[in-house]
């Protein structure tokens, strides 16, 4: 209407219009990531919900992209990464520092909405340690077999060691080639080992020295020096020739008529008659102590062989002289019985 009062009449439509009055939607969150990360590495990636879009991100407590501590950045799209002090810090060592860490995080809109909660990291631990490995030293016998076990490395770890090699060639198998190693340790002779001199105590090096390294399934690896002795075996037979003595006729029993002598590296233990394999002779005559004397059993002593006159004057005995470990010697043992004047003047 006008001031003549003139008039005229028309629809007004009023339109509302949305505003952005929503809050971002945004839960507490958990992550978990491996330690001894770099600088920048991400270690999480924050989720919220808007109606329109979440613009911004930032630690609640600093108000800023940057954690307090310092250690993580957060950027506008939730990405959390490890800041340079992060890396350097003790946060980053599963052994050393905290490994969990919750971290209050706001989510805000364009509008000014905002929303916060609690964000967790949880570091987890890495298998970095290398196995403990200390120098050990073996001691096996000479003349063994092809395969035989000559000793057994041991070493520890915090998850378990998976391989053990000798550090020269990376290998199972020694530079050598005399010596096997398996993944539990044990080291074995090889068919080159037993059929060197280094298998003859007598002939061969009896020590050897190998550096060997254990590994875990991580690859963290520690060497060390692992020494194998090669002892003496008593594997010399003793030492016996033929040997003759003479005694007069005409003994007691139990008369001592000879004294056989062997020798040994390490020491004669026992003699016998070959024949019989025992301290009597096959004709029951003698017996030998394991000493080597040979004395007249009661048999003997009422036999024509006590009597020149009347019995055989020579008894040729094979005798076996053997040591503590069974090797033995054999030989010709000669007993002449010798005359006495026993008749009287006729």
């Amino acid at each position: 209407t006008d001031a003549a009062g003139n008039d005229t009449s028309a629809n007004i439509t009023l339109n509302e219009t949305d505003l952005d009055d929503e809050a971002p939607g945004l839960s507490a969150q958990t992550f978990s990531y491996a330690e001894n990360q770099v600088d920048g590495a991400l270690v999480a990636s924050v989720v919220a919900t808007d109606n329109v879009g979440v613009s911004a991100f930032t630690f609640t407590a600093t108000g800023t992209n940057t954690s307090a501590d310092g250690y993580y950045q957060i950027d506008n799209s939730g990405n959390i990464t490890l800041t340079t002090a992060g890396a350097a810090s003790a946060v980053n060592d599963f052994e050393a520092g905290t490994n969990t860490g919750v971290y209050n995080v706001t989510a805000t809109d364009a509008a000014g909405n905002n929303t916060s909660a609690n964000i967790t990291l949880n570091e987890t631990d890495v298998d970095d340690e290398a196995p403990g490995l200390s120098a050990q030293t073996f001691s096996y016998a000479e003349n063994q077999v092809d395969g035989v076990q000559v000793a057994s490395v041991v070493a520890t770890d915090n998850v378990g060691v998976t391989a053990f090699t000798f550090t020269a060639t990376g290998t199972n198998t020694s530079a050598d080639g005399y010596y096997q190693i398996d993944n539990s340790g044990n080291i074995t002779l090889t068919t080159a080992g037993a059929a060197s001199a280094v298998n003859d105590f007598e002939a061969g090096t009896n020590t050897g020295v190998y550096n060997v390294t254990a590994t875990d399934a991580a690859g963290n690896n520690t060497s060390a020096n692992i020494t194998l002795n090669e002892t003496d075996l008593d594997d010399e037979a003793p030492g016996l020739s033929a040997q003759t003595f003479s005694y007069a006729e005409n003994q007691v029993d139990g008369a001592q008529v000879a004294s056989v002598v062997a020798t040994d590296n390490v020491g004669v233990t026992g003699f016998t008659f070959t024949a019989t394999g025992t301290n009597t002779s096959a004709d029951g005559y003698y017996q030998i102590d394991n000493s080597g004397n040979v004395t007249l059993t009661t048999a003997g002593a009422t036999s024509a062989v006590n009597d020149f006159e009347a019995g055989t004057n020579t008894g040729i005995y094979n005798v076996t002289a053997t040591d503590a470990a069974g090797n033995n010697t054999s030989a010709n043992i000669t007993l002449n019985e010798t005359d006495v004047d026993d008749e009287a003047p006729g």
